[in-house]
């Protein structure tokens, strides 16, 4: 159902950070926005940034839906979009999706406001009620409505909802954040929907107005014990990259692009997505680069060492150390090998492929992208004149943003292009940019 409707992924400041902390803004506005672009490459909408919630609101008029999310809020999980599809589904007329309502930071009386680190609204619903305005940023006048309890905020009932101690009963009364959203609602005999628990494990806020300098520290440098926040040292635990060796991929292991003229591959050492050039070319070269030697050394002896028979048993038989290296996805081994063979035409047409693999001529670098200097290195390894250069997502995951900023690594990514294309002006390239779009 998504996929029928035009989507704004909106990206706030509310709390004000681009003012308070200019430089912890630039870090987690970068965050923020290019995991939102990545995001709207599987249901594809617009990506933009509006200082404050009125402003996006404002312009989601010529939307169907608004996907906003607060400066710092990551949504972490791309099953966001399905768990969020099946919630419109079940509420085609819903009006706005929230997080649990709030104690205001500086009332007293007990009244509730938005906690706007994301929100979704159905625009259909908020022009039915009149476009009201969320006003976060100044006080309102007039008085508030009685008629909006909480038993008109409903959940999915999977679990008690962080609320702080929230009365079943309790009218909820003025606040500056979020009044006239919940007046229009309560006007309009509408529900404040929550959103499920499903939902809210997708995202991880990192709380920006919390401890702003210690966070900023905290996310240069990679290092947790500067902050105290648990979300804040989730994160960051989120961002450094460990040394895991890829089985098998996460992507579709047929390229479906044509290749048949390509005499070499580049490309990661993982999983076995390369054997699907050798339908196109089987004397084609090898030349597998990664940053991570001991996935070199994994590609390299699985070559060597692996019949094509009983991967299972094979990859059971490795040492403990390097066995808690492993990763993919999926739920087990068997499903991930059932789905390999199944992509390669069942058992005989992949072992036709791995023992190609296995005469082939192949060479092991050890290479970071990143790295102008080594790319002209890598490049410099083979004489072919017309290669595929498969980059996967390697300039889009989140320890890209980690290292460096948005513009940083869309540069890096321009240079990496331009040395391999200077190299191989007939090269075959492919792979994700920095906002995760694949060409």
């Amino acid at each position: 159902m998504l996929a029928a409707k035009k989507i704004l992924y909106a990206v706030v400041d509310p709390a004000q950070i681009k003012s308070r902390h200019p430089l912890l803004f630039k870090k987690v506005f970068d965050l923020t926005f290019v995991l939102t672009q990545r995001l709207s490459t599987i249901a594809n909408g617009d990506v933009k940034y509006f200082d404050t919630i009125d402003e996006a609101m404002c312009h989601g008029r010529f939307y169907d839906l608004v996907i906003m999310q607060s400066v710092g809020n990551f949504i972490i999980q791309y099953r966001f979009l399905d768990e969020l599809d099946e919630f419109y589904k079940a509420n085609r007329n819903f009006f706005i999706l929230v997080f649990p309502l709030t104690p205001p930071v500086d009332e007293g009386d007990g009244g509730r406001e938005f906690d706007n680190r994301m929100i979704v609204v159905n625009v259909v619903e908020w022009e039915r009620l009149g476009c009201p305005g969320l006003d976060e940023a100044r006080e309102l006048t007039g008085s508030a409505p009685q008629n909006l309890r909480a038993n008109r905020i409903v959940h999915d009932g999977s679990s008690p909802l962080p609320t702080h101690g929230f009365q079943e009963t309790m009218p909820i009364v003025r606040t500056k954040r979020g009044r006239r959203f919940l007046d229009a609602a309560a006007s309009g005999g509408l529900t404040l929907h929550i959103f499920p628990e499903s939902i809210r494990n997708c995202s991880l806020y990192i709380w920006p107005e919390f401890q702003s300098n210690r966070l900023y520290e905290g996310l240069v440098n990679c290092d947790e014990s500067l902050v105290s926040n648990p979300d804040q040292r989730r994160w960051i635990r989120l961002s450094i990259p460990s040394s895991t060796i890829w089985i098998f991929n996460s992507e579709p292991y047929r390229f479906n692009i044509p290749l048949r003229q390509c005499d070499a591959y580049f490309g990661p050492a993982a999983g076995f997505k390369y054997l699907d050039i050798l339908a196109y070319n089987p004397s084609v070269e090898f030349l597998f680069y990664d940053q991570n030697e001991d996935s070199l050394d994994w590609i390299k002896a699985l070559k060597f060492n692996w019949d094509g028979n009983n991967f299972e048993g094979y990859v059971d038989g490795q040492p403990n150390k390097l066995k808690s290296k492993f990763k993919y996805v999926n739920s087990s081994i068997t499903q991930n090998q059932r789905l390999l063979l199944h992509s390669f035409g069942g058992e005989k047409g992949f072992k036709r492929l791995w023992n190609l693999f296995r005469l082939s001529n192949a060479r092991f670098l050890k290479c970071d992208l990143f790295n102008s200097c080594d790319v002209r290195t890598l490049v410099s390894k083979t004489n072919a004149k017309h290669p595929f250069f498969y980059y996967s997502n390697i300039f889009s995951t989140n320890f890209t943003l980690t290292v460096f900023s948005r513009e940083e690594a869309e540069e890096k990514y321009r240079r990496f292009k331009s040395i391999v294309k200077t190299k191989f002006p007939d090269v075959v390239m492919h792979g994700a940019d920095i906002g995760g779009r694949w060409h």
